[in-house]
């Protein structure tokens, strides 16, 4: 992970962290653990990970509708150069820092902009 990327990471998760804590201040550790669970679907988290089904590729998750969608970052060639890209092609990213960037500002093929981005998942 490049260093811009993870500076991003940990402050967008820290702004989702805080909003948590201040939701829920008095609640028993259990019962905020759930709480937070709701308020991350409300909050529009997403992450970029690998994918499971296509080696070699990612896939942006993301909630919306309290629920989490996956959309496929699909690798295109063009000219011997390398893009990403979640609309066959028509908006192409020289790599996956772009792709974030364009979808926070941009709706474009997703059902929202993205808003937090979620550094690390404990289970």
């Amino acid at each position: 992970m490049t260093q811009k990327l993870k500076q991003y990471a940990d402050a967008s998760f820290s702004v989702t962290q805080l909003h948590v804590d201040t939701q829920f201040p008095s609640r028993k550790r259990t019962s905020a653990n759930i709480d937070a669970n709701t308020a991350l679907y409300q909050l529009l988290v997403f992450l970029v990970r690998d994918s499971q089904s296509n080696p070699k590729t990612f896939v942006l998750s993301m909630s919306h509708g309290q629920k989490i969608k996956h959309f496929q970052i699909i690798p295109v060639e063009d000219d011997g150069e390398m893009f990403h890209t979640l609309d066959d092609g028509h908006t192409r990213f020289t790599d996956l820092i772009q792709l974030v960037e364009f979808y926070q500002l941009n709706k474009g093929v997703l059902p929202c902009k993205l808003k937090h981005y979620c550094a690390r998942i404990a289970l």
